[in-house]
């Protein structure tokens, strides 16, 4: 199926909330909740699109990787927390448009993979669970965007080793 038509109706809006390629003016990237920067890319690639194929997509992968931190995470705004859904939800992204081997991706993983809880998964700290030490588990969304770009084959080049 081509998706072409939906892909250049989201393209055409990518000023809609404010700011550069879906973002807002303050420029946060992964609000509001289902057309931010962050959303929006990922859908693009759902849809088929590819930062090879599309040069304005090759342009927010640029401006996304203004995001991320020296130590490989990403923030979701320029004084915003490092969280690790932020950084798996852009290297979901960044798999489903195709640029997953890059230095950037190499360095977002290499930041995931030491933080990874106990029981295997990631957890974004953001999200209250209790207590408990049984409360202190992974989070299953974002869990899913690092393991997302694996499972699709569009893996890291590098494999940081835990």
């Amino acid at each position: 199926m081509n998706w072409k038509p939906e892909i250049d109706a989201l393209i055409a809006r990518q000023h809609e909330n404010g700011g550069p390629f879906w973002s807002r003016s303050d420029g946060n990237i992964h609000s509001p909740a289902g057309f931010s920067t962050i959303d929006v890319m990922h859908t693009i690639g759902l849809l088929g699109g590819t930062a090879g194929d599309i040069p304005i997509v090759s342009d927010a992968v640029g401006f996304l990787e203004t995001y991320q931190n020296n130590d490989g995470s990403f923030s979701y705004g320029k004084r915003k927390s490092k969280l690790p859904c932020v950084t798996a939800n852009v290297l979901s992204v960044f798999g489903r448009l195709g640029v997953s081997q890059t230095d950037a991706a190499d360095a977002a993983y290499a930041w995931l993979f030491p933080r990874q809880a106990a029981d295997d998964g990631w957890r974004c700290a953001t999200v209250k669970q209790g207590k408990s030490q049984e409360a202190d588990a992974s989070n299953p969304g974002t869990t899913m965007w690092v393991l997302d770009p694996c499972c699709s084959g569009k893996t890291t080049r590098k494999r940081p080793q835990h």
